[in-house]
């Protein structure tokens, strides 16, 4: 007898590693030649084996198995064609026709739909399940409502999100008696559709057929107070994003995705959630990625950029929001024993978004693009779990990147899945992850729990391409990463396996014991760690070393801090026109709040952020400067609605639903240097160009917004004789970290010391000492935080000492470490020093004189009042004139709105007293 229940284990074997094709091959054997009798009897195998196939083959196997059902009951012939029920036609009138349908009928029916859509009838398969559900009685709604989920799931999104809402519609409309339990949540349906049932035969089936799933009890309406997450409301709200505040990541998109996010995560039925979120976004993706790009490419004549790269700029923004919030709860998922709620739903967002954009139509459909252009999304794999990884891999375009995803992502996302179904408190999770190019590969750090003494990341390479080499394999080693998956060819086998220090971290992807050596070196590291936190040993890994300051991809995607305070900044001013200038230190967050945490929120304010110094942080920031470029260097008359086009091609949404507009131009400086030195050399640019230009911006503020961002607030005095722009600039005071003495636990600067300090809880006092030292400079605060971390380990502190940190270690710390001469020794401030030096110069004070004053200013009370960093308002205007400042009152106004300075009460402070230290230790330059 042929042992048909290994040949069905062995279908979901090769759909897991295979791929679907050669699943597809060995299960449509196994339906030929198994006997019907045991066909019957193996039916939950089979519809495992079904699940197992992506959703395009899976419905071509249960076309194929209806054909071998046996004892099924004659068909009926197809209704008659006639006008379709519309979705939004009252309930009354749907339900009006419902008198009841017997049960072998109500099988043939949906047996007969299901066939019509096996072959490809939508709206046939449609019309006769509208008819169906019109001719059942109450009684018979409530009863099979959970069979009438499955077959609405097997419809396509647009159909099924308009049956599901129906069906809601009707089960609200019955009037159910009130139980005495507690009310719950209605039955959503699933995103995944059952298979076809396989009737037994005739011989051993004597009773008649019956729905697919047993009938539950009927479900009470829900109290209209109840907070409800199913699929129609997430639904509907991603709907809403969709006609009224496409791509708005910053604001709209952010509020909706992290609601759910949260509601989702404290949700009970968890694989009801994670079916109801990754449907969702998977329809809203698919369709507002398909809708962006038919707007780029009929509604613009000269496109600013490649619609195809827009959209996957956009798809980057769109992944950018399940990682902060995944990486958000990171720091507390070990402590809440949530690691595998978190992982699961993190991986169901991620892997809905990038399968609806594997299913958009651009040039070629979005599962084309995907393996072209890895750089903009593949560091979200290691995040998956292997189901929703197995069925992203199985959507894409067949070829060497799907295979190499395969046999070297899942290997690791395997080992993850079980260690966190083995012990979810000390499993280890991903915290890090980045896709390298040349040769392609993703650079994974694993954060193991908080209780180990040595914190440091697990990093693990997976190689998305064939081109690997040994040099590759000993930079690695170098670097100490733990383990190696690749493909490892004969030659490259050749030289690894002799040498132990790298066959040691090495895994060969072809292997067929790969899943079982990642697993067996993660748990060794993790055993090492943890045993020696059973003692209390002295610190020795800097974990706030490990933030990814000089990364921004790392920084602005893994450790985002939402900055509420830039967006309450912008809240201040939209509705407004006119011209806003928001300055701020150097490295203070300007760039990472344009890119992240500005936006509209209004429904027909559209925020448009660009950059003068285009560094790849901004997606498609660079568009308006590179257009100023381009116009200067043709030398023609400047078109009249230069501005307004340049505008236009930035928008991903569409021009009609536009009332107005909030240009952002970070680091504006450049804009303005650039206009003079062309002026200087090529002084008819004035009114080709640059003349033209400015009088456009005012015109532009008119019915818009104008932000410019930057450092020093009087960049943008140039031609002062005719200079329409520089009288309507308004200057605000932008905002550092935010934080609050009195909730010390938490705001903006509290979550930046957190992701800094992952493994630590601290004092409320410490964090305030902090801040007082920084005033929320995030450049300045990690920093320092690195240099307190150093101080620890030198000092052979103990890991006891991270929890909490207090207070009195950083008094000890500052005491010891911030004076002038350890300032200079110290490598961690060196970017500030430079800056510092170049500024107080002589040199400095010739090429900006206002950033020289106002960094005299720092240096005088940093020498003079190093205890207080204070002077009175007297003692300030004598500091000014002994230092030649002219306007030191106009300089002080403008200094304290850039964060430099800070006046209260007739006190002038440092608003960043760590950089008037720096400023205090340095020796600047001086000629002559």
């Amino acid at each position: 007898m042929k042992d048909w229940k290994g040949e069905l284990d062995e279908v979901v074997r090769l759909n897991r590693w295979a791929g679907p094709e050669h699943a597809a091959s060995r299960f449509q054997q196994v339906v030929e030649h198994c006997p019907p009798n045991e066909l019957y009897a193996l039916e939950p195998l089979v519809a495992a084996a079904l699940k197992s196939f992506p959703l395009g083959h899976r419905q071509r196997m249960n076309a194929f198995l209806a054909i071998r059902r046996m004892a099924r009951p004659t068909p009926r012939p197809a209704p008659a064609p006639g006008p379709a029920l519309a979705a939004h036609e009252p309930v009354d009138e749907v339900r009006a026709a419902g008198g009841g349908v017997g049960e072998e009928d109500f099988i043939g029916r949906v047996d007969e739909i299901s066939a019509l859509l096996d072959n490809v009838h939508p709206g046939e398969a449609e019309k006769a399940f509208r008819l169906l559900i019109a001719d059942l009685s109450d009684d018979q709604l409530l009863d099979r409502q959970d069979a009438l989920f499955d077959v609405v799931e097997l419809f396509l999104p647009k159909r099924r999100r308009a049956l599901v809402t129906l069906l809601d519609d009707l089960l609200d409309a019955v009037d159910v008696p009130a139980p005495a339990v507690e009310p719950v949540t209605p039955p959503v349906p699933e995103p995944e559709p059952e298979p076809v049932t396989i009737p037994a035969p005739a011989a051993i089936r004597p009773a008649p057929p019956i729905p697919r799933r047993p009938p539950k009890k009927p479900v009470p309406r829900l109290d209209p107070t109840t907070r409800d997450y199913n699929f129609r409301q997430f639904n509907g709200a991603l709907d809403e994003l969709g006609r009224s505040h496409i791509f708005q990541w910053a604001t709209f998109y952010r509020d909706v995705i992290s609601e759910y996010f949260e509601a989702f995560l404290e949700a009970g039925d968890q694989t009801r959630v994670l079916a109801t979120a990754k449907s969702a976004l998977l329809s809203h993706s698919s369709q507002i990625f398909t809708k962006g790009y038919k707007h780029i490419t009929t509604n613009q004549s000269a496109p600013a950029a490649d619609p195809v790269h827009k959209s996957l700029a956009g798809l980057q923004r769109f992944l950018d929001l399940p990682l902060e919030f995944y990486s958000t709860r990171l720091a507390d998922a070990h402590r809440a024993g949530s690691t595998k709620s978190l992982r699961r739903l993190a991986s169901a967002f991620m892997s809905g978004i990038l399968m609806g954009f594997g299913e958009a139509e651009f040039d070629q459909t979005g599962e084309k693009v995907l393996p072209r252009f890895p750089r903009s999304w593949a560091h979200v794999l290691p995040f998956l779990t292997v189901p929703d990884l197995r069925e992203l891999i199985t959507e894409l375009q067949p070829g060497m990147f799907r295979e190499l995803v395969r046999d070297t992502v899942m290997p690791l996302a395997d080992t993850l899945d079980k260690l966190v179904d083995e012990d979810p408190e000390n499993a280890p999770l991903p915290v890090l992850s980045q896709c390298m190019a040349r040769p392609y590969r993703l650079e994974v750090s694993l954060q193991l729990p908080p209780n180990v003494s040595d914190s440091r990341s697990i990093d693990v390479q997976c190689y998305l391409s064939p081109d690997v080499t040994r040099s590759l394999i000993e930079d690695a080693s170098a670097r100490a990463v733990s383990v190696v998956i690749t493909r490892l060819r004969s030659d490259l086998r050749g030289v690894i396996e002799p040498v132990d220090r790298l066959a040691d971290i090495v895994v060969a992807a072809e292997s067929a014991k790969a899943e079982d050596q990642v697993k067996s070196t993660l748990e060794r590291i993790m055993y090492s760690r943890t045993a020696d936190s059973k003692q209390d040993r002295p610190i020795t890994w800097n974990s706030a070393q490990s933030f990814p300051l000089e990364s921004p991809f790392l920084a602005t995607t893994y450790n985002h801090v939402y900055r509420g305070s830039v967006r309450a900044l912008m809240q201040s001013f939209e509705r407004r026109n006119g011209v806003r200038l928001w300055c701020s230190v150097r490295r203070s967050g300007k760039t990472t709040a344009c890119a992240s945490d500005l936006g509209s929120t209004t429904g027909q304010t559209v925020v448009i952020t660009q950059t003068c110094d285009d560094t790849g942080q901004l997606a498609g920031g660079g568009v308006v400067y590179a257009r100023v470029l381009e116009a200067l260097g043709r030398s023609r008359q400047l078109p009249d609605d230069f501005v307004m086009q340049a505008v236009i091609a930035c928008q991903s949404g569409e021009p009609g639903n536009v009332a107005r507009y909030v240009l952002v131009l970070d680091e504006y400086e450049t804009l303005f240097g650039t206009l003079s030195n062309y002026l200087e050399e090529r002084p008819a640019l004035r009114y080709l160009v640059v003349q033209p230009l400015l009088n456009q911006l005012v015109r532009f503020t008119r019915d818009n917004l104008l932000v410019f961002m930057g450092q020093q607030p009087n960049a943008h005095y140039i031609l002062l004789d005719q200079n329409q722009l520089s009288p309507v600039v308004e200057q605000d005071s932008f905002p550092l970290f935010t934080h609050d003495v009195a909730r010390p636990r938490a705001g903006e600067f509290f979550e930046l010391i957190r992701k800094v300090m992952r493994d630590a809880e601290f004092e409320p006092e410490f964090v305030t000492m902090v801040y007082g030292e920084t005033g929320g400079h995030p450049f300045l605060t990690v920093k320092l935080l690195v240099a307190f971390m150093d101080w620890l380990i030198q000092g052979r502190y103990k890991v006891s000492d991270l929890n909490p940190v207090r207070a009195d270690l950083f008094a000890t710390f500052a005491k010891e470490n911030l004076t002038r001469g350890q300032i200079l020794r110290s490598k961690h401030y060196d970017f500030f020093q430079g800056a510092a030096e170049d500024h107080l110069s002589t040199v400095g004070r010739r090429k900006n004189r206002w950033l020289h004053d106002v960094y005299t200013v720092l240096r005088r009370i940093g020498l003079d009042s190093s205890t207080t960093m204070s002077c009175s308002e007297t003692d300030y205007e004598v500091l000014a004139e002994r230092s030649g400042i002219h306007s030191p009152l106009r300089l002080l106004a403008n200094a304290c709105d850039a964060n430099f300075l800070a006046f209260d009460g007739g006190t002038v402070r440092p608003r960043i007293p760590l950089l008037a230290r720096i400023a205090a230790a340095v020796t600047p330059e001086m000629e002559g």
